[in-house]
């Protein structure tokens, strides 16, 4: 069961230095030495964006150029500190962990390059295979490492030192330490109680539900690629429109067995009956 001190901390903001690098280019593998041959050919086989403010336009630029492959390297917020407040610094096992942990729940794509060089965090997405909303959520997941590094260390204390589901810790995290929507893969942010959090909060259980199904079963959800849609990412609204009643549980019972298997079942009628159940837990604490 958790604590309210499982929260490590109610005052993490996100980053009020929005910057994103990243590249295109064509290429038939994620092997970097197709990388530079790409970049080495020029123009119309690479195109570099720098110090933008968000992905949004980058499905227009990926067209111009009929772009295979992205490449993002997250860079740590240069006003990022020490403390529990604000931006916090991410230490090298933290953003470790980050990666490790979501790469295995298929929150961030295989092609991540990891180095103990604390800001070389390289990602690799393709644009030809991965369903357009997936790539925007690889690339968002990847950014909170710069814009968001307190639902990271939330995250990672959640997952690691209390055994709590990803998913389910992911939506903790982001309701405790993300105040921006339009950079989040999460359509629910801290609030302007945020800072009343405490272990008898209640988060949105089927909201991490809805984030496995989505990873687990992309193809039922988000078919059309970067370079055959025409419209813009819509992962806010792909991901509230996969159906799942609504069930909230107090933050405490976080890490409870059956919270755990409600987020990770396919069972449609077993779901039924951990809603029952949930529902049943939440109400003991009010009596």
């Amino acid at each position: 069961m958790l604590s309210t001190k499982d929260l490590v901390s109610t005052r993490f903001k996100h980053s009020t230095t929005h910057r994103i690098d990243y590249e295109l280019y064509k290429a038939k593998t994620t092997l970097m030495s197709d990388y530079h041959k790409a970049k080495a050919l020029g123009k119309s086989y690479y195109l570099r964006i720098q110090n933008t403010a968000c992905f949004g336009s980058m499905p227009g630029h990926a067209k111009s150029i009929q772009a295979t492959k992205i490449r993002y390297v997250a860079k740590q917020d240069p006003k990022a500190n020490n403390q529990l407040i604000g931006t916090p610094k991410l230490s090298i096992e933290e953003v470790r962990h980050w990666i490790y942990v979501n790469r295995k729940y298929g929150m961030l794509p295989r092609a991540v390059r990891f180095t103990s060089r604390h800001w070389e965090q390289q990602i690799v997405v393709d644009l030809e295979e991965t369903p357009m909303n997936l790539v925007y959520f690889y690339l968002t997941m990847f950014r909170y490492l710069r814009e968001d590094s307190g639902v990271v260390k939330i995250f990672v204390h959640l997952t690691k030192n209390k055994g709590v589901n990803p998913y389910v810790a992911l939506v903790i995290a982001n309701k405790t330490a993300c105040d921006f929507v339009g950079h989040s893969v999460l359509p629910v942010v801290k609030g302007y109680m945020a800072n009343a959090l405490n272990e008898s909060s209640r988060f949105e259980v089927h909201m991490a539900a809805q984030l496995r199904e989505f990873v687990a079963h992309t193809e039922k959800y988000s078919k059309n690629t970067i370079l055959k849609s025409a419209t813009g990412f819509r992962l806010h609204s792909t991901l509230s429109g996969i159906r799942i009643d609504n069930l909230e549980a107090e933050i405490k019972f976080a890490d409870s067995p059956l919270i755990t298997e409600f987020v990770m079942t396919d069972d449609v009628e077993r779901r039924n009956v951990l809603w029952g159940e949930i529902n049943a837990l939440n109400k003991l604490t009010n009596t």
